[in-house]
């Protein structure tokens, strides 16, 4: 049951885009929300499971016992028929069946079937013509209660082609078994890349940021730099008394110099942070719109064997 509720934009907003609706659904009824596209209707169902924006002077939304959505958003595993129906659950006959009469299911399991039964009746007429052709002086047995074409192999049974020679000798020669070739997984395997980073990839990051951001990161950075060897220097003159440039210095002196130094170098730290954030966050946001666009130009063929999980890591944390 609903109560006097209006429903925001899914997103952002504040101009409802539903207002005071009420309404009263019984348990058990079969109710249809009809109306022309953009109503409103997928998002009123939404609301009734608790996926909608209300607004804060909004009425109660109310549901008794558990419910059962299916987005009009239609998808499928990449798995058999039979798991996409059950979707995790053990196997219940009974249900299994009321799913495929409901899809109207049948027809289609016939319809494979007799595909099926086609396709080994053609083998089987490729396997006698290849045998006939392959093999113009084969001899064949005669069919009699012993002949081996008349029963049925077992699972000992040898197969055997009867071959003659110019001396019209007999030899029997087994034909050779071929094992047949495993099959081959639909997902693509994730390649891995062992070893030190290539310069290339440095160049390919470097080249997402704009040269203004580059350049400035880099003289702040070799400034910043520049100020730390010189106070580790400054420190190692004023502990061994040197004499700079034909020039002494006292220890008020030698302690204000470092202290300049240790100045300049914190602040062209700062700074350097600073411009590194900017040059970090302009090369992630260019790299982020540059997968967006690969993904969603990417052909059908890359999501049947490209995990989902694998993209949205590509989009988080890798």
């Amino acid at each position: 049951s609903m109560e006097d509720i209006s429903i925001l934009p899914p997103l952002s907003g504040d101009v409802p885009i539903l207002q005071n609706i009420s309404c009263y659904i019984k348990k058990g009824d079969f109710s249809i929300i009809h109306g022309p596209t953009g109503c409103g209707k997928s998002t009123l169902v939404k609301c009734l499971i608790g996926e909608a924006r209300l607004t804060k002077d909004s009425g109660a939304v109310k549901c008794s016992g558990s419910v059962a959505y299916v987005s009009q958003e239609a998808w499928i595993m990449n798995a058999t028929v039979q798991a996409n129906i059950l979707m995790g659950l053990p196997m219940d006959e009974d249900m299994y069946k009321r799913v495929v009469d409901a899809c109207q299911l049948r027809d289609d399991y016939k319809r494979k079937q007799q595909q099926a039964d086609e396709a080994d009746e053609a083998d089987s007429s490729i396997s006698t013509d290849l045998t006939t052709e392959a093999a113009p002086d084969s001899v064949a047995l005669p069919r009699t209660e012993d002949s081996p074409h008349q029963r049925e192999p077992t699972a000992n049974t040898t197969t055997t082609a009867v071959t003659t020679t110019a001396t019209s000798t007999q030899q029997v020669q087994p034909l050779p078994t071929k094992t047949p070739p495993k099959a081959k997984s639909l997902m693509s395997k994730e390649g891995t890349v062992v070893g030190g980073v290539p310069w290339r990839v440095y160049g390919w990051y470097a080249g997402l940021g704009t040269t203004r951001w580059a350049i400035l990161t880099i003289t702040i950075g070799v400034l910043w730099r520049t100020s730390v060897v010189f106070g580790d220097l400054w420190l190692s003159w004023w502990s061994g008394k040197v004499q700079i440039f034909n020039q002494s210095y006292t220890g008020a002196e030698y302690m204000t110099y470092f202290a300049i130094c240790v100045g300049v170098g914190v602040i062209f730290n700062g700074v350097w942070q600073l411009f590194l954030a900017f040059f970090v966050l302009e090369v992630s946001k260019n790299s982020h719109h540059s997968m967006v666009r690969r993904v969603l130009r990417a052909p059908t063929s890359f999501f049947d064997t490209t995990p989902m999980g694998r993209i949205l890591n590509r989009f988080s944390k890798d």
